[in-house]
């Protein structure tokens, strides 16, 4: 176990800010300390808000089809002549607080705080070929005293 990872993911406080002792979120409300209990309780909280979006937006009888669920093709974006907005839709980004705390996290401290394990991951990955490459050298070393002799 990383403590590292454990300290991000479940003590209080948000080590991936850049002013880890601010953990505030402005114009979230009923979120606005979500920030400060971890990663782990902000991700949950995100997932849950990512449900009640989805209830509540989502057409009716969203069942998506696999086809919606492949990859059937990569789209550019300059293959769209034009793409409209809905006003409506545009407003809903700041009227509802749990649309602004999804938009605000994916944005924010979820993607902040899962790039922060990632940096852990990579560290920890790399530290481990480091050794693996040191103790392959080692054995090479091994191999030629013993063949030369």
């Amino acid at each position: 176990r990383n403590p590292a990872h454990n300290a991000i993911m479940y003590d209080e406080g948000c080590p991936w800010r850049e002013d880890p002792e601010d953990c505030t979120t402005q114009g979230m409300p009923g979120r606005a300390d979500v920030s400060q209990h971890g990663l782990q309780y902000l991700l949950v909280s995100f997932y849950d808000a990512v449900e009640l979006v989805l209830a509540r937006y989502s057409p009716p009888g969203h069942v998506f089809s696999m086809e919606f669920r492949t990859h059937a093709e990569v789209v550019a974006a300059s293959d769209f002549v034009r793409v409209e907005t809905r006003a409506e839709r545009v407003a809903l980004l700041q009227s509802d607080p749990e649309v602004k705390f999804v938009v605000a996290s994916f944005a924010g401290d979820a993607f902040n705080g899962l790039g922060a394990i990632l940096g852990l991951l990579h560290d920890e990955t790399s530290e481990l070929l480091a050794q693996a490459h040191t103790e392959l050298q080692t054995l090479f070393v091994v191999y030629l005293c013993f063949t030369a002799v």
